[in-house]
């Protein structure tokens, strides 16, 4: 058996037993890597907080952990700016990585109620592509934006 192996899992090429007929038949079986630390995230719950230009929305943000080391859920609340720290921390230590897109930033209506459910979807869809990442799913970054080991 050959294997080839990258940061998203292996792939094995698997020779038939000799008593099949067709001695020939050559198949490459796909081997799922390790599984991320973490295995679900949700964002919701959007909350403006001040008034003017320092005013700014949070985000609920949970992300859920099967793995022993970290509390199974942690539940905190979020600005898009941490988001995109944490993309940016991403994109560096990874930079042959691609690292999944935030939604859109909006100057004008950022705080437009349908605005900031779309972003809040967005947000999910990216979390939830970051936490399942074999790599990204392991990363410092993602363990100190939620703070999740236990000790």
């Amino acid at each position: 058996m050959s294997k080839e192996s990258s940061a998203y899992g292996h792939f094995q090429s698997v020779q038939p037993e000799p008593s099949k007929k067709l001695s020939t038949l050559h198949t490459t079986a796909y081997i799922a890597p390790e599984q991320s630390r973490f295995f679900d995230a949700a964002v919701d719950d959007p909350v403006k907080h001040g008034d003017g230009f320092s005013a700014y929305t949070t985000y609920r943000t949970r992300v859920k952990s099967s793995d022993p080391e970290f509390a199974p859920m942690v539940d905190i609340r979020l600005r898009y700016s941490d988001f995109h720290n944490l993309r940016t921390q991403l994109v560096e230590a990874h930079p042959t990585m691609l690292v999944p897109n935030l939604p859109p930033k909006q100057i004008f209506g950022r705080f437009n109620p349908k605005f900031v459910e779309k972003r809040a979807l967005g947000l999910t869809k990216f979390l939830n592509l970051v936490v399942s990442h074999a790599v990204f799913g392991k990363s410092p970054h993602l363990i100190d934006m939620f703070k999740l080991n236990r000790s």
